[in-house]
């Protein structure tokens, strides 16, 4: 990707957790708040409406001011009305740190790939502006994008799946970035390193072949059961 990305958490726990997941040079872990990030753009999980009424979205629209929540309602009426799940969106926040806000498309955090896929939506998001505007942002910050009720380890494991999928896989848009997650939140083995390539992915161009709907759900329970556990 090229960018230097910071992961913000006050919590020990989950900059702990982020550390033992996250093993690449573009990628730091902080034991603070992202209200003190020092990047171009942060990251902020918002319901599909782009309300910046809750959780961390609530703290930076607070930190930052009322332009930057009415921007980004600007924002969204003028691309349909909704931010749709699995989707991003940068805006210019009018500060000069940060430059910009990514508001990413969350509207159930204790849902594991809704989580990987925020992640991802926001990352891909950064790449994308940068296409139309080369070295717009060069550093990100992301807060914890799962609820309380997924543990740490378990939230560092999604967010790192996203950033493993962007860095391996021939993403160049949000659809493929769907199909690429959920292949790889459904059948990942959990292991530390990358998944290697899968037996049955096609060449470039084609549909990848997904796992049943029902049996990777249950397989995705099991594992963030088993990473609770571990906690």
């Amino acid at each position: 990707m090229g960018i230097r990305i910071q992961l913000a958490d006050a919590s020990s726990a989950m900059a702990d957790a982020w550390r033992s997941r996250f093993d690449h040079p573009d990628v730091e872990v902080t034991g603070a708040s992202m209200l003190d990030a020092r990047t171009d753009a942060w990251v902020v999980p918002v319901p599909p409406n782009g309300a910046m009424d809750g959780g961390v979205a609530r703290t930076v629209a607070t930190f930052l001011g009322p332009s930057v929540p009415e921007a980004l309602t600007e924002a969204v009426r003028a691309q349909g009305g909704a931010i749709p799940h699995g989707r991003a969106l940068c805006f210019d926040t009018g500060k000069t740190a940060p430059r910009f806000l990514i508001a990413t498309g969350l509207a159930d955090p204790t849902d594991g790939e809704a989580v990987a896929r925020a992640t991802g939506a926001a990352l891909l998001t950064v790449d994308l502006r940068n296409g139309v505007d080369p070295g717009a942002i060069r550093s990100v910050a992301l807060p914890r994008l799962a609820a309380p009720s997924i543990t740490p380890h378990a939230c560092a494991h999604l967010m790192w799946i996203a950033h493993d999928v962007l860095r391996t896989h021939r993403v160049v848009d949000f659809s493929s970035l769907e199909r690429a997650i959920r292949d790889r939140v459904h059948a990942h083995d959990g292991s530390t390193a990358p998944a290697a390539p899968r037996a049955h992915r096609k060449r470039r161009g084609s549909k990848p072949t997904l796992p049943d709907n029902a049996a990777a759900q249950a397989q995705l329970q099991r594992r963030l059961r088993a990473l609770s556990e571990d906690d």
